[in-house]
């Protein structure tokens, strides 16, 4: 009984050991498995992303255009299947060029919170600088899809951003088409939602034999889980264990016969010989993963000798795996950089840290088997097993890459040169350019002052001319009027003399009239004592009576003395336009306003008539004057012309004279004659006498058509000039 006891106890500890060995065994391929799916999806991924780098590249130096761009991005779409479109945005997101798959997938902006990720990952990107990669958007038919958004800059400018959208399905697939066929399942989540399968993984149950890793991307990470298909698993068992059970209880059963126990080990041999068999068939399967690797692959032990060498690393540094395993890694760095890649190598060994991609600061230097050095891409991960160490090294040659970086840093240093000799050009320019604006500023104010000096001098030469009609053709056909009245004294009752001499008479007082009107228009004789409001009244009293127009003015009472030449310019305005109103106009009423408004005088003449014909108010003399007159006193001056009318809108600064405000009213009414004494008026008699009229009369505006003296009391001639001769 102490026999069958112990021998059951050691069969049982033996088998127990046996099992535990077969775990970590099966564990250590799937970890393996894992590593290597892991490096090669990374690695897949990375190329993908190093596609639309390269596509972004173009805007570095200068902005291809849509033809070439949309050549280059279906040449992208053509050799990685799953991509469902390229797309270039503006700074703004605003979208700018396309180039998509027909009939695949959805645009991203009609997925489910797709706008949102959208924008988020355009101005994550955008603050970075840097490329990004988004979880997973699921679309409306349950098919998931990923984005990858790259800031374009050119001369540290943001150009905007391409824009990537690939299918999940068809991606992934492509990038794990390699581990079909190798017995592993495989399976990306992401938020513990699984996004991809494997065509051909099987469910799993338990996750026992599952082996989990993270694979992260700017601004995304998921997670792979590989696990071995049942087949494998099959494969993998060792019958070990059962060996084991069965060889205890034949111990048990020595005494039962020796032969049977003979047959039984023999039988069980050949089964182990099996299994080992199937162990070397799943080694070759994973060697064969690390063969189809497209990145170089290295794995070393605590020692940092070599224990795996794949084909890609014998293509990378010129070693046969033969002539690396078990040598130091050392005959792969440079022997500049092997003091610092083993303390480098020692403080990762003691981290905490799982993976560490070397060349994130800097690239790391190679040494192939001809002693040239080359520049590559590593990361390095460690994995411990039943307290031993491995140490994988995945490692790509990037020295077309860095040359490529090189070359265009290059030229990016000469176009800042010719950046800055052509700034300091322009700087050139723009001095010359300011000069010459200069000069042609001082032309213009000589100009203007040139053109002042010429009004004033035509308004003197107006004044002259004036005072010479008044005082020197009137005065004599007054003295002409005088003898005629004479004359008919002398005729007596010769009624054909006193005919002819009447009809004199009456065309030298018509003469007399129209002299005294012309003086008057040519220079207002009492603008510059009386002002503009008085003035302007008067005048329109006048117009009004020659033309018949009825003629409405509105004048602000708060205007006040204004400077002779603001005076001047506001009535030859209201001349000029009254007296276009009456020629061409055809309209029998107008309207004038004149008012303050802040710091401004606005003056609106305007009437109901025809309109302007078009280009009416480019070609005429009076209105260029009077837009000339508005330029020099630095004013507004604007035409509005229709069917219903024609409206003229004059703006000018407000200087003043005088604080006083104007004692005449808003509205147009007969105010006495500017100038005169009402005691002292005179008025010509027939007889060639002089009569004084009576105080209170009032004389109309002397530009009318006759000279009439009326009382304003009892609205009566106040003097008797009732001659036949009148």
């Amino acid at each position: 009984m102490v026999a069958l006891f112990v021998s059951a106890l050691a069969t049982f500890v033996t088998w127990r050991m046996a099992k535990v060995d077969e775990r970590a065994h099966i564990r250590h391929l799937t970890a393996v498995a894992t590593s290597a799916v892991r490096a090669d999806f990374a690695s897949d991924m990375q190329s993908w992303i190093q596609g639309q780098v390269r596509l972004a590249r173009l805007w570095e130096v200068k902005e291809p255009t849509e033809s070439e761009w949309e050549a280059y991005a279906s040449l992208y779409m053509e050799h990685h299947p799953g991509c469902l479109g390229v797309e270039v945005l503006g700074p703004a997101g605003e979208h700018r060029w396309r180039v998509a798959s027909p009939g695949i997938g959805a645009d991203p902006q009609e997925l489910p919170e797709g706008h949102r990720v959208r924008e988020e990952l355009l101005k994550e990107a955008s603050i970075s600088r840097e490329l990004l990669v988004s979880n997973a958007l699921i679309a409306p038919d349950g098919s998931p899809i990923w984005m990858l958004a790259i800031p374009l800059y050119r001369h540290e400018h943001l150009q905007g951003f391409l824009l990537g959208r690939f299918d999940v399905q068809r991606s992934f697939g492509a990038m794990l088409d390699d581990v079909r066929g190798l017995g592993f399942s495989v399976s990306v989540q992401q938020r513990g939602r699984e996004i991809y399968r494997l065509p051909g993984s099987t469910d799993m149950d338990h996750d026992y034999w599952l082996e989990a890793t993270d694979v992260a991307f700017p601004g995304a990470s998921w997670r792979l889980e590989v696990w071995s298909n049942p087949e494998v698993i099959s494969n993998m068992h060792s019958k070990l264990p059962q060996l084991v059970l069965i060889a205890g209880t034949l111990l048990m059963l020595l005494l039962a016969g020796s032969a049977q126990v003979h047959h039984q080990l023999i039988k069980e041999n050949k089964q182990r010989e099996k299994a080992e068999q199937a162990l070397r068939a799943s080694q070759a399967r994973f060697a064969g993963i690390l063969e189809i690797s497209a990145s170089a692959v290295i794995s070393t032990d605590d020692q940092q000798r070599i224990t795996i060498f794949n084909h890609a690393a014998e293509t990378t540094f010129q070693y046969r795996a033969a002539e690396v395993l078990g040598q130091s890694l050392d005959i792969l760095v440079p022997q500049a950089f092997r003091e610092m890649h083993r303390r480098h190598f020692a403080q990762f060994a003691q981290s905490d840290l799982k993976n560490l991609l070397m060349s994130a600061r800097a690239p790391v230097s190679g040494l192939r088997k001809d002693g040239t050095e080359f520049t590559m891409a590593a990361s390095i991960s460690k994995l411990e097993l039943n307290g031993e160490r491995t140490f994988t090294i995945l490692c790509n040659d990037i020295t077309e890459q860095v040359r490529a970086a090189e070359d265009l840093r290059k030229a990016h240093d000469e176009l800042e040169s010719r950046v800055h000799e052509r700034t300091a050009d322009l700087e050139n320019a723009n001095r010359a350019l300011q000069r010459e604006i200069a000069e042609r500023r001082a032309a213009e104010h000589e100009v203007q002052q040139l053109s002042r000096r010429i009004m004033r001098v035509q308004d003197e030469e107006r004044r002259h001319l004036a005072r010479e009609l008044h005082d020197g053709a009137a005065q004599n056909l007054v003295a002409v009027i005088l003898n005629l009245r004479f004359l008919c004294e002398e005729a007596g009752y010769n009624r054909a003399q006193h005919a002819r001499i009447e009809e004199c008479v009456k065309l030298v007082e018509q003469c007399t009239n129209e002299l005294r009107t012309i003086a008057y228009l040519l220079h207002p004789p009492f603008l510059e004592q009386f002002g503009l409001t008085r003035t302007l009244i008067s005048y329109i009293e006048g117009f009004s009576k020659r033309s018949g127009i009825d003629v409405s003015a509105r004048i602000n009472p708060e205007l006040g003395r204004l400077d002779f030449d603001t005076e001047l310019t506001l009535f030859r305005i209201v001349q000029e336009g009254l007296s276009n109103i009456h020629r061409h106009s055809q309209s029998q009423t107008a309207a004038i306003l004149l008012q303050r408004e802040g710091e401004n005088l606005v003056l609106k003449v305007a009437d109901r008539g025809k309109g302007m014909p078009a280009g009416a108010e480019m070609t005429g003399v009076g209105i260029a004057g009077m837009r000339e007159r508005i330029r020099l006193l630095k004013g507004r001056f604007d035409i509005t012309t229709s069917a219903a009318g024609t409206s003229l809108h004059a703006v000018l600064p407000c200087p003043t004279e005088a604080a006083e405000p104007s004692a005449q009213p808003s509205v147009l009414k007969s105010e006495p004659f500017p100038g005169h004494d009402a005691d002292s008026l005179e008025c010509l008699q027939p007889c060639g006498g002089l009569k004084t009229a009576s105080a209170g009369a009032s004389l109309s505006h002397p530009a009318s058509e006759n000279l009439i003296i009326k009382d304003t009391n009892q609205n009566q001639p106040a003097a008797d000039c009732a001659s036949p001769c009148r």
